[in-house]
């Protein structure tokens, strides 16, 4: 039967609603599995991948075991979660037309529609709609390899929504919003250099060249504690057109022309 009113969300704190009902899971355990056969969504996982995903480092006769044993708590906690999960003998498939609805492929969905579009406002309103979807880090309770290092997969594609739709609102010279994102942007990810220069250009824009400035020392400054480098070329010469009163200038009439770093 088709799940109605029925979401996964990875994207932040897990939340699994089956016709609109939440389900309570007892362990976070249960939640990675659940996961797992999500981001897999409609490819049958053989036993002993899951196991190996769990228990990497028990012999697979108690891994085989120790999966049996989860799928059963899963059945407890779940009665119909076979609606949703083929559970077979040697394999173990998330049914992909059961109709629940997942946060991590509607976020794929809208950035590949953003990437291929020719409008900027559409861009721009995919990629809005994708970042209301990325309620914090993939599955935060999860702390299984595979789990990490979807974790980062997650954080760098949301940076780059974020770093697409600050450019897509430069170029439509809605310069206050693309300040706010990359602001956010930068509180996301504060190592990245470029996301400096973007708040250098947008101050730039607006007609406020000591902020810009004052952006640049504080990269200097950051880059300089946290890994013991300098600021790349490219921001130095950056900067260097800001300190300049015609180089600040014409930096912000390109602004607005301008999409990105």
């Amino acid at each position: 039967m088709l799940a109605k009113n029925s979401s996964l969300q990875l994207l932040g704190t897990f939340c699994l609603l089956y016709h609109a009902t939440p389900i309570p899971l007892s362990q976070p355990r249960l939640e990675e599995l659940i996961a797992l056969l999500a981001i897999h969504a409609g490819a049958p996982l053989d036993r002993g991948q899951v196991a190996a995903h769990f228990w990497p480092d028990s012999t697979e006769g108690q891994a085989r075991t120790n999966t049996r044993n989860l799928l059963y708590k899963l059945k407890e906690a779940w009665p119909d979660v076979e609606q949703v999960i083929a559970i077979e003998r040697n394999r173990i498939t998330w049914r992909e037309d059961s109709g629940i609805e997942l946060d991590i492929k509607r976020f794929a969905e809208l950035q590949a529609l953003a990437e291929q579009s020719q409008s900027t406002e559409q861009r721009v309103s995919w990629l809005a709609e994708a970042i209301e979807l990325y309620r914090g880090d993939f599955l935060p309770s999860g702390y299984s390899d595979w789990a990490l290092l979807q974790r980062e997969e997650w954080r760098g594609r949301y940076s780059e929504v974020l770093e697409a739709l600050v450019d897509g609102l430069v170029a439509l010279r809605r310069l206050d919003e693309a300040l706010a994102w990359a602001k956010q942007l930068r509180s996301h990810d504060p190592l990245q250099e470029s996301t400096y220069r973007r708040l250098m250009r947008i101050y730039a824009g607006l007609g406020d060249r000591a902020s810009a400035l004052r952006v640049y020392h504080n990269c200097a400054t950051l880059l300089e504690q946290e890994l013991g480098v300098e600021p790349s070329p490219a921001t130095v010469e950056f900067y260097a057109r800001l300190s300049r009163q015609d180089g600040a200038k014409q930096l912000a009439a390109d602004t607005a022309a301008e999409e990105g770093a």
